[in-house]
């Protein structure tokens, strides 16, 4: 795996290498999911399953509310 070192800054914000974000086809305003393990976090800009259908649920409920 290649790592790369990249710095938080004051307000939080992580700037991810251009490399990476080619790499992914990442633009502005794209939106990524964290997951904390407990000791490591892992970045995707895939959306898991969970994100789907939490957005599928709250569909629902502002169908039946």
């Amino acid at each position: 795996a290649d790592q790369q070192i990249v710095k938080l800054n004051q307000r939080g914000v992580l700037t991810l290498p251009s490399s990476i974000r080619k790499s992914y086809n990442l633009k502005p305003g794209d939106t990524l999911s964290v997951v904390d393990l407990g000791g490591a976090l892992i970045l995707t800009p895939h959306r898991f399953e969970v994100d789907k259908l939490a957005d599928r649920l709250r569909a629902s409920w502002k169908v039946l509310g």
